[in-house]
């Protein structure tokens, strides 16, 4: 499951939506990609079932298991105009 957040809708997508999609067992990756910053929070499920987090920000590469396939923030940005100034404050790595 890929999501792309947007100011009014990232706060479900982090909280809600992640804790919803944990339900679903067959789920193993959920990606939540930011619009506003170069920056994707990854969730994988355990072999406990747990959805652990890793933040790729800046020149890193995502890694999707389920796809075997790896993509890099440029790839993923490309041709993405990304604000200069943004004016929300930080939200939380994995709240």
């Amino acid at each position: 499951m890929i999501e792309v957040l947007s100011p009014t809708t990232a706060d479900i997508d982090r909280r809600e939506k992640r804790q919803n999609y944990a339900l679903l067992p067959s789920l193993r990756e959920y990606v939540l990609v930011d619009q506003d910053r170069r920056r994707v929070d990854v969730y994988r499920r355990d072999d406990k079932g747990i959805f652990n987090p890793t933040r790729i920000e800046g020149s890193g590469t995502l890694h999707l298991s389920c796809l075997n396939l790896d993509l890099t923030l440029d790839d993923i940005y490309y041709v993405v105009e990304l604000p200069t100034t943004i004016s929300e404050p930080e939200p939380p790595a994995y709240a």
